[in-house]
């Protein structure tokens, strides 16, 4: 009696029915919204309609969908900023922050950042410096585009530098509370 099946001629119909016997069930037979669960083998086709059917019947949805939290871009980047500062600012973690959204920087300008630091092979320590060879690699003459080009990316490098510094002195012997407290200020730092 507590498990009921349906044939409905669409997902569509499916779900109405369903939300109709659940919103009759509540309104007359004394049941909680919790204490239903739909089960289906491929969720993702009914989301839409669901949450549309739903709201119709004014029934709380709750979607209990796995998912792998390396792929959440916020998790994403603060992982690439940890792994920039444990390996003392190797170039593939923070290239890797650099393309991550959480810093929100321009798609140009982490274009140029990472074809300088390809060029010029920036590794840990330089990425503690200002930089001053030509973009474009070894040539006669820096023209004044070279120049701009190179404020820019400059500029770029700083902007990703300066809060992964102050995350690796916060991280600096970090007890448990001192490490949470890191993450948060760094995040607070880089508005995110």
């Amino acid at each position: 009696d507590a498990i009921r099946f349906y044939e409905a001629a669409d997902p569509y119909e499916e779900l109405r029915f369903t939300a109709a016997q659940i919103a009759q069930l509540v309104k007359n037979e004394g049941f909680h919204y919790r204490d239903f669960t739909i089960i289906a083998r491929n969720l993702e086709k009914y989301q839409t309609s669901m949450e549309q059917i739903f709201r119709r019947y004014k029934i709380p949805l709750f979607w209990d969908n796995r998912m792998d939290i390396r792929h959440v871009a916020l998790i994403r980047g603060l992982l690439s900023a940890l792994d920039a500062v444990h390996s003392k600012f190797d170039t593939e973690p923070v290239l890797a922050l650099a393309k991550s959204p959480l810093l929100g920087l321009d798609y140009t300008a982490v274009l140029e950042l990472e074809n300088y630091c390809y060029t010029w092979s920036i590794s840990k320590e330089q990425w503690l410096t200002t930089w001053d060879n030509n973009p474009r690699g070894i040539s006669a003459a820096v023209s004044e585009e070279d120049k701009a080009e190179l404020e820019r990316i400059n500029a770029t490098a700083q902007t990703i530098m300066e809060p992964l510094r102050h995350l690796q002195a916060a991280l600096q012997d970090a007890d448990g509370l001192q490490f949470a407290s890191a993450i948060y200020g760094f995040l607070m730092e880089i508005d995110a």
